[in-house]
């Protein structure tokens, strides 16, 4: 799978946009998209995929059968689409340890355990993993849908202080203070949603055990960066020509005026 994204991302945009602004029946429209796909071509270059982005994977093991892996799995695709992160789910009973992330090929994760009599949440933000006990989540649910929408939102609450989130400046998310479970069933789960101070903080965390979010970014932008590939088409050479080119005259540096007093 991270081949056949690796891949994809790596080609230059153009079959992309053309696909996304497919012409119309009508003649004039078609006529428009196209002008419009040139365009942003013209100003982009298509979109790249940073070297060494995508790096290492963030997993999420269950060892317990209340909440099934595909309502993990649909938590873990919003988690993956905001973040850019490659997230794994997984059945595994084994304990949460830097050997298990090693087991699993994994450089950071939570697992999520059913242990009565244990803290609901336990994160080890050094060795880059946390451990969900959803146990007390069961305390006054109301239904099995209620049940998994705590664990969700439990699990999407430790990946936050796992991958360096830690906290918000932004009040009303899910890395506010929690202290009973009913406090997670005040946080609406179609609302799902990364503050953008955490998002920011996120990539430099993750860094440091191995695990960095896929980048998509311009070409043009990527020539600003000075780690864009040589040109493909007639678009992309032109903003590297443009970008690289030298000054066709002097810089002309004012000299400061200084004040006179009066």
């Amino acid at each position: 799978m991270r081949k056949v994204l690796f891949a994809m991302a790596m080609v230059c945009s153009c079959s992309a946009i053309a696909a996304d602004l497919a012409p119309t029946n009508s003649t004039d429209g078609a006529a428009r998209r196209m002008l419009k796909r040139e365009d942003v071509l013209r100003a982009t270059g298509g979109r790249l995929l940073e070297p060494n982005s995508g790096k290492g994977v963030f997993v999420i093991a269950s060892a317990q059968d209340k909440v099934e892996l595909k309502d993990i799995q649909a938590l873990a695709n919003i988690i993956q689409s905001a973040t850019m992160i490659e997230i794994h789910v997984v059945q595994s009973s084994d304990e949460m340890s830097a050997a298990t992330l090693r087991k699993l090929s994994a450089q950071m994760g939570v697992s999520v355990v059913d242990v009565p009599g244990k803290p609901g949440l336990i994160v080890a933000p050094e060795e880059g993993w946390a451990v969900v006990n959803i146990a007390p989540l069961a305390a006054g649910q109301d239904g099995k849908l209620n049940f998994a929408r705590r664990v969700r939102k439990e699990i999407y609450r430790a990946f936050g202080m796992v991958a360096g989130g830690c906290g918000s400046s932004y009040q009303g998310n899910l890395l506010d203070p929690i202290r009973t479970p009913d406090d997670l069933d005040m946080y609406p789960e179609s609302d799902l949603q990364m503050p953008i101070d955490m998002l920011q903080k996120m990539p430099k965390f993750c860094d440091k055990f191995g695990v960095r979010p896929w980048r998509m970014t311009t070409y043009r932008r990527a020539c600003h960066e000075g780690w864009a590939p040589a040109p493909t088409n007639d678009y992309q050479k032109a903003i590297w020509d443009k970008v690289h080119a030298m000054p066709t005259e002097p810089i002309k540096i004012k000299p400061e005026e200084k004040e006179t007093e009066r």
